[in-house]
């Protein structure tokens, strides 16, 4: 990951629909980058999931799992930092403010055949 920007945002949304037993089936699972197929190499675990909690009386739902990639490498810091500059604002910082950002991004009342879920968070500690 060398790159001059430390943090990374990704989702998966998974297209769930009701069964004719009434149980929940993924039609589709998709990504915003091929990455996550990397850092998930069993994400095909998430068609077995019993997702009908989340349908409650609809027939399909879209669910967005978002994924925040983030390094407070010393190594990562001081390559894009000049000797004595600080930056602005921590990582730890941006990342709290995104997750949350995130899990109030959309109301309710208007995507109702989207469900948000919290991020998953990857705090990579040293990139050598």
């Amino acid at each position: 990951m060398k790159d001059s920007i430390a943090m990374y945002t990704y989702n998966f949304k998974l297209k769930i629909l009701r069964s004719k037993k009434g149980m929940s089936r993924v039609e589709q699972v998709l990504v915003t980058d091929t990455l996550l197929y990397k850092l998930f190499p069993n994400y095909k675990e998430l068609y077995a999931i019993n997702y009908s909690s989340l349908l409650g009386i609809r027939n399909e739902v879209n669910l967005v799992i978002p994924v925040l990639v983030y390094s407070v490498s010393p190594t990562g810091k001081s390559k894009y930092l000049k000797q004595d500059s600080q930056p602005l604002v921590s990582i730890e910082s941006a990342m709290a403010i995104s997750q949350q950002s995130l899990i109030s991004l959309m109301p309710k009342d208007i995507y109702e055949d989207v469900v948000l879920m919290k991020p998953v968070v990857i705090k990579i500690l040293n990139l050598e």
